[in-house]
């Protein structure tokens, strides 16, 4: 059944029995979820009336409620202020190949967290402008893992009709269109059901390499190594080369892929989502006020030079990575009480969460040196991809053992490779034909399988 939802001053339909933090986004009002919708954070907090049960109290009467944690019972009204939305970053891009197609293209790197959509000149290739969103799935779970299991009990259409809403509003002007993502957000966006890598033997219905309702879908490499990283490689142009390169896309879902003697070994760790912000008692995207880098002396800097209101990614590392020098933070992660930032609390139980995954990205790296032969010190270049790879401090992510310290001098930052390889395609018949060499040159390994991963897994863990 719905209702009326008015946020400020303007009505929206809304569905009865709704979290009010869904419906707001529905309607284009993303507020922060900086605990992942725990409760705890606070940054959800809108003054509300009507309707309304937060398990406080539901006498409808002025208040300020958790958006997260308040369920929409009938018409209300809410109000809510710039402070408690939330905007993400967006990526730098460059201009593509151009083509004598007339029209606007669209590029969309699906993230499990976040969705990048980038427009192009088809003409001239020339760059017009991205937009940036929360994926509004999350609503669904936080990972891939959780999407799966809705669509196992619910279906594909709930998970696909929210992502829809949001992408096709930024890509409605296209003439031409590509997505790119995990093999996950791939299968969810076509309209197929995910379910099959939810169970025995994990096999997805379809790699792609296809065209459906007019978008193309480029090849993935295996159910959980997805054309995410099949385009960042490209964009990488990592295997055109003849040194040995390890490309990191960090994320929720970390993909990480090593070029070595013409053969591509590949693997997939699920990190979790802390380097969005989500999860972390502080946490928060790259918006304004974001603590997105701690200096060696303790100073804080903060996205558009605002005052600090939580960690991004970045700052979270730089943050564990200045703790990690001073003592503040010992090998196994334990801290004698929180430490501040500018006022802003890092507790222990965030380091924990960074902990997990970081731990997953290095284990991902040490099992593909592993399975390929390789030691790390005949590694030429790391290249870090992804919204975070742009913005990582290397020196950081090799002090708290995201990536290994041999490389640190060797890091090349790309930025959203996976979405400008996308938008590559838009022009370039030959980059698709690049994309299906990637894969045919790829080797998936199955990270949980290895009879070291445990063990790896444990180590890493330490800092």
């Amino acid at each position: 059944m719905n209702c009326i939802l008015t946020i400020n001053g303007r009505g929206y339909t809304a569905e009865r029995g709704s979290l009010l933090i869904d419906a707001a986004s529905d309607a284009g009002f993303v507020l922060c979820r900086g605990c992942g919708g725990k409760g705890i954070c606070g940054k959800c907090s809108v003054l509300c009336y009507g309707r309304l049960h937060d398990g406080i109290s539901d006498d409808g009467g002025e208040r300020y409620r958790l958006a997260c944690h308040t369920v929409i019972d009938g018409d209300c009204s809410v109000y809510i202020t710039k402070d408690a939305l939330t905007a993400i970053a967006l990526p730098t891009q460059k201009d593509i190949k151009p083509s004598g197609d007339v029209g606007i293209g669209c590029a969309a790197d699906i993230g499990t967290t976040t969705v990048v959509v980038s427009k192009y000149d088809l003409k001239s290739g020339k760059y017009i402008s991205s937009t940036a969103l929360e994926n509004p799935q999350r609503r669904y779970g936080a990972d891939v893992i959780s999407r799966i299991e809705y669509g196992i009990k619910n279906g594909v259409e709930p998970l696909k009709d929210a992502l829809m809403q949001a992408i096709c509003k930024e890509t409605a002007d296209a003439q031409k269109v590509i997505y790119t993502g995990n093999t996950t957000m791939l299968l969810i966006a076509s309209g197929i059901n995910p379910a099959p890598l939810g169970a025995s033997p994990y096999t997805s219905p379809t790699l792609f390499d296809s065209e459906t309702d007019g978008v193309y879908y480029p090849p993935c490499i295996h159910s959980f190594a997805g054309a995410d990283l099949v385009t960042a490689i490209l964009a990488s142009g990592m295997t055109s080369k003849t040194n040995t390169a390890l490309l990191c896309d960090i994320g929720t879902n970390g993909e990480t892929a090593l070029w070595h003697g013409g053969r591509l070994y590949v693997c997939s760790a699920a990190a979790g989502p802390c380097f969005e912000g989500y999860g972390i008692k502080n946490g928060t995207p790259a918006i304004d006020g974001a603590i997105n880098a701690v200096g060696e002396d303790g100073m804080v800097y903060t996205v558009g030079g605002k005052p600090a209101k939580g960690f991004c990614g970045s700052g979270l590392i730089d943050a564990a990575a200045y703790l990690l020098s001073k003592g503040a933070i010992k090998q196994d992660g334990s801290m004698n009480g929180s430490q501040y930032f500018d006022g802003v609390e890092l507790c222990e139980g965030d380091v924990r969460e960074f902990q997990l995954a970081k731990s997953a990205i290095a284990t991902g790296i040490a099992l593909l040196l592993k399975h390929s032969g390789v030691a790390v010190q005949d590694i030429d270049t790391l290249y870090l991809a992804g919204g975070l790879g742009s913005a990582v401090n290397p020196c950081s992510a090799a002090r708290t053992g995201l990536i290994p310290s041999e490389l640190q001098a060797k890091t090349v930052q790309l930025g959203n490779a996976a979405a400008y390889g996308a938008a590559m395609m838009l022009t370039d018949e030959a980059a698709k034909a690049e994309a299906r060499r990637i894969v045919s040159l790829s080797r998936y390994v199955d990270l949980a399988a290895d009879d070291d991963f445990t063990d790896v897994f444990t180590d890493n863990l330490l800092f």
